[in-house]
């Protein structure tokens, strides 16, 4: 058994070799994500630096690699390489000299994403090279196997993520926070939850984001207060996060309130709690409600109305916290508001200059707000708190009034007080304010989360970055792509090009739908680890299925069903709200068929050109990774899910037409 598993080119054997090698790499990709996500703060970003590099290093190793070379040898090598690989992300941030809590811009988490990734996948490329080498059959045989190993591994991992085995413990995060003390680490499904601790002040990172600091009595009053002294009478509040930032006990201040907190990740909750004590003990108060779930499950839901809603999610600098700032998030929270309710939430800004990346940052998030209300008013400062509510005039930011409303609360405070209301509500002030967030093109949505690529873009400037310039270019002439298609029409009329073309074209679609869907799961439900592993274990099955079916033509229906369903995919991602069982089965079907497809036109494109594995797959995983940067950081945030799956299946479409002629 030990010959044939690692000698030879007998069935049995390439077809372990294959199966082992898809599920190294699916262990590997999820493996390198989470710590990635961990270690670069959480946002969901470093998944296209990540496939990028992950499919420039298998496309290398699968171009340059030696046909004929031990298998053994290098399933060890790769092995080595991934445990290397996940020891130097946990002191990436130590070697590029950033300090705990510093946001790294864009174009530095995707170049290190790449980078880490690269090596690893290099070795798996020449594996690949090297058990599809031979004639047609064989790079069928190790391509639809692999995939199959792939699938096993993701599922596997996706289902049982949260392990002994992945499981990161004080040595392992303790690299990421130099000058600080891990007093607690909890990995969960939802995120990498870390204690720190520095002069006696502890601090709560999620995946490297801060979400509370002891004694931060200021944040804490100013994301209640201004809100509850807004309304004239709040009775029951909703509050979506910040359970333990002090905020809790804040609100509990206001004379006959009632406090509901949702928490998505009680579990994790409960091991920190402890060392929140302060901040904490009010959630034992008979007048507060901690749940667990997800606050936009809980707006949809409905049941219950509330004068007043605060999302304390944080800022919207991942796709996780940017779907809390959403026009469809703000109209399902205006169905859990009373008639004359208040949502509130606050952004990080400058208290005294705000330059043109973060005005234009802010409008963004001040358009989508007046897209579903008509009355929202933004109260300026070191963060901009914005206020929304269905009716005209229901929102009190008269400084007296607020004064007098603070007053007859008895309501004890430090940091909102009466000089302070004068200089925040000065009216002079919020009219500059007011006129500053004016002039948003773009709203931010679900499927279009340019609320994301607008704050990043802000945060890039301060960090001397050229992201933000990249992005006003790519929102100049992106519409130049448009032509792509036609140029992959016009090619494939050479005939040694349209299966280049053909794969390219499948590798740059499905990288881009599977982005799409990663981006909709983590809208829907809110995490995101579990659906990687999934969603990536039913695509390879899907790869598996499409590379074993024979067909006595070239696959030119396989082609056009991509770029049906493509299409189909980008109209029912408008329509698929609702969260029940048919939501389910889109997140399973669709990467299926995706998967089908490609695998259908990988096998076909070797039928016609035998011998060349290792250079179609090469380009195939290329023009992956050019799919993943482009639509993963740019086209998503700017065109939307819909328009770029339209685009991806028209490039689709472009060589399929002349598959028949051609064969």
């Amino acid at each position: 058994m030990r010959i044939s598993l690692w000698s030879g080119q007998t069935s049995a054997g390439c077809k372990a070799r294959a199966f082992l090698l898809g599920i190294v790499c699916a262990v590997a990709q999820l493996m390198i994500f989470r710590e990635l996500m961990s270690s670069l703060y959480g946002n969901e970003l470093v998944f296209a630096g990540l496939m990028a590099g992950w499919s420039a290093g298998i496309a290398l190793g699968s171009y340059i690699g030696l046909r004929k070379i031990n298998n053994a040898f290098l399933f060890l090598v790769a092995a080595g390489c991934l445990v290397l690989t996940v020891t130097c992300i946990h002191y990436l941030r130590l070697w590029l000299g950033a300090l705990p809590g510093e946001t790294l811009g864009v174009g530095l988490m995707s170049a290190v994403s790449f980078g880490v990734t690269l090596p690893f996948c290099f070795i798996a490329g020449a594996l690949f090279k090297s058990m599809a080498y031979g004639d047609e059959a064989q790079g069928v045989l190790v391509y639809g196997v692999e995939a199959l190993g792939f699938a096993a591994g993701g599922l596997l991992m996706g289902l049982f993520l949260i392990s002994p085995f992945n499981r990161a413990g004080f040595e392992a995060r303790a690299p990421q926070w130099e000058g600080y003390k891990v007093v607690v680490a909890q990995e969960t499904v939802y995120a990498s939850s870390v204690v720190v601790e520095r002069g006696g002040e502890k601090s709560l990172f999620e995946n490297g984001i801060h979400a509370a600091t002891t004694g931060d009595l200021l944040g804490a009053e100013e994301t209640v207060h201004y809100a509850l002294l807004a309304h004239p009478s709040p009775k029951r509040l909703l509050m979506i996060g910040g359970a333990l930032s002090g905020a809790v006990g804040e609100a509990l201040k206001h004379p006959g309130l009632t406090v509901d907190c949702i928490e998505r990740d009680v579990h994790a909750l409960k091991v920190i709690r402890p060392y929140f004590t302060q901040a904490s003990w009010h959630l034992n108060d008979p007048r507060v409600r901690l749940l667990e779930g997800d606050g936009r499950q809980a707006f949809r839901q409905g049941g219950e109305k509330y004068d007043v809603i605060i999302i304390a999610a944080g800022d919207p600098v991942t796709l996780l916290g940017n779907r809390y700032y959403t026009s469809e998030s703000f109209r399902e929270a205006q169905s859990a508001l009373e008639a004359s309710g208040i949502l509130s939430f606050s952004l990080s800004a400058s208290e005294n200059y705000v330059n043109d990346q973060g005005r234009r940052m802010l409008a963004v998030f001040m358009r989508t707000l007046e897209q579903e209300f008509k009355n929202v008013k933004v109260i300026p400062g070191g963060r901009y708190i914005f206020l929304a509510s269905a009716i005209k005039d229901t929102i009190e930011l008269d400084a007296e009034e607020v004064i007098r409303r603070l007053t007859a609360r008895s309501l004890q405070t430090q940091y909102v007080r009466s000089f302070e209301i004068k200089l925040r509500l000065d009216r002079e002030r919020l009219r500059r304010a007011d006129e500053l967030l004016r002039g948003a093109s773009l709203l931010n949505t679900d499927l279009r989360p340019f609320g994301l690529l607008a704050s990043l873009a802000y945060y890039s400037t301060q960090t001397q970055s050229v992201f933000s310039d990249i992005v006003d270019a790519t929102r100049a002439y992106s519409g130049i792509l448009w032509l792509l298609p036609g140029i992959f029409f016009v090619l494939s009329w050479q005939k040694s090009l349209l299966p280049f073309l053909s794969v390219s074209a499948a590798g740059f679609s499905q990288i881009s739908l599977q982005i799409s869907m990663v981006i909709l799961f983590q809208v829907f439900f809110g995490y995101v680890y579990i659906a990687l592993g999934v969603l990536t274990g039913v695509f390879m099955l899907g790869i598996f299925a499409g590379s074993r079916r024979r067909m006595t033509s070239v696959s030119r229906s396989q082609c056009l069903a991509a770029g049906i369903m493509l299409f189909a995919a980008a109209g029912a991602f408008g329509v698929m709200y609702g969260g029940n069982m048919a939501t389910a089965l889109f997140f399973l079907i669709v990467p299926f068929l995706a998967g089908w497809s490609g695998g259908g036109q990988f096998s076909t494109a070797l039928r016609l050109l035998p011998g060349k594995a290792g250079a179609l797959y090469a380009v195939d995983v290329l023009a992956t990774a050019c799919g993943a940067l482009l639509s993963g950081i740019l086209l998503i945030p700017l065109w939307g899910v819909p328009q770029v799956l339209l685009f991806c299946a028209v490039l689709q479409l472009s060589p399929a037409f002349l598959w028949r002629s051609r064969e």
